[in-house]
């Protein structure tokens, strides 16, 4: 390969960077920081409940499962437990369970089938059964969803107390603050910090859409947790989420609202994420006045979500390309007829690769503060 194909193809591969950058600097977003009631300013990833987890999509659903049926090997059991899956999710579960539970006693190890056939019991009301089989999926895979089935495990086991002492439930936490902070563990600076409660609701609201009392009181101690251990925005989403899931909350819920909002201001705490600012106005007024608007709020919040996914995604996509320069520089280096020539230009590249990031994260950087602020 010659020097000057080198360099013809750092100057492409710098064109695809530029385009690269441009192309996401129209919604690059950062990640603001949020504050926890003793005033300090901590990372947490916000707890929002937006379209896409409110329900499943049936259509979609509809054609996965025509997708699995034409399959070559319709009797493979992984082929036949996902159908069950999806069955599920469109609200059949007595059709899951007549093919899940002769799958238990060809596969009685397999972790996804103890844990679908586990589900499937929940959803059918056996319950006893239901976590004999989610307790056996947590004992073959305890990492499974993230490690957070332990959730699901208390979950069931008051699902069964409620049932033999009626009202246990809304009595009771399922789970306990400190069992939700000891599976987090203690705030870190900027590191994202996995809160299995948060995953195990937003799991569990397809299937149980509000109100819900169990998704109450899950919420319940989530507010409770985050108003200890968290930010003040979540606890403030989770008190909204808890008078939607138990409507009958509300005059308790507002009292809690106003005493957080008053530990807020002793804290010193005046400015707030601006999607946040609608939430307190509304919070300051009427505790109520919070269901206002929680979709839209939900809507933004997983909109900026998506959107740091998609820019951190094409910063990987950057890195593989510098990478591939990286060993187009190299390699020229093994022609010794051009060794000189190749030097130049891998030497000349990198400050345009600089220039180019700098200048357009620039431009990006403030087109997004400017939306911000004009928002």
């Amino acid at each position: 390969m010659t020097a000057f194909h080198n360099k013809t193809k750092v100057m492409k591969q710098l064109t695809l960077i530029a385009a690269l950058f441009f192309s996401i600097s129209s919604f690059a977003c950062g990640n603001e920081y949020g504050y926890s009631l003793d005033g300090e300013r901590v990372f947490t990833p916000y707890f929002y409940l937006s379209k896409n987890y409110r329900s499943f999509d049936k259509n979609r659903i509809r054609k996965r499962i025509t997708e699995l049926r034409k399959q070559a090997d319709q009797t493979n059991f992984k082929t036949q437990s996902d159908i069950a899956l999806n069955l599920m999710k469109l609200g059949h579960a007595d059709s899951a369970l007549m093919i899940l539970e002769p799958l238990i006693e060809k596969y009685p190890t397999e972790y996804i089938i103890n844990a679908n056939l586990g589900t499937a019991y929940e959803l059918n009301g056996k319950l006893e059964k239901a976590l004999k089989y989610i307790s056996e999926g947590h004992r073959i895979n305890p990492e499974s969803h993230l490690g957070s089935e332990w959730i699901h495990i208390k979950i069931l086991e008051a699902k069964i107390k409620d049932k033999q002492q009626p009202g246990w439930i809304k009595n009771n936490p399922i789970v306990s603050v400190e069992d939700v902070h000891k599976s987090v563990g203690p705030r870190r600076r900027h590191q994202h910090r996995l809160n299995h409660l948060q995953l195990q609701i937003r799991t569990r609201v397809p299937f149980t859409p509000a109100p819900n009392k169990v998704i109450a009181n899950l919420l319940r101690t989530l507010a409770e947790y985050s108003a200890k251990h968290d930010s003040y925005e979540n606890a403030l989403l989770a008190y909204t989420y808890l008078m939607e899931f138990d409507p009958s909350s509300k005059r308790r819920v507002s009292g809690e609202v106003r005493a957080l909002n008053a530990k807020r201001r002793e804290s010193g705490i005046q400015e707030l994420p601006f999607v946040f600012k609608r939430l307190m106005e509304r919070s300051e007024i009427d505790p109520e006045l919070l269901l206002l608007g929680i979709d839209g709020i939900a809507s933004e919040l997983n909109e900026e979500h998506e959107h740091r996914i998609a820019y951190m995604d094409s910063l990987d996509n950057l890195e593989a390309t510098i990478d591939s320069l990286e060993a187009l520089n190299s390699s020229s280096k093994e022609n010794q007829t051009s060794v000189k020539t190749a030097q130049n230009s891998s030497g000349g590249s990198l400050p345009i690769i600089l220039g180019l990031l700098g200048l357009v994260l620039g431009i990006g950087g403030t087109t997004y503060f400017l939306k911000r602020k004009v928002q």
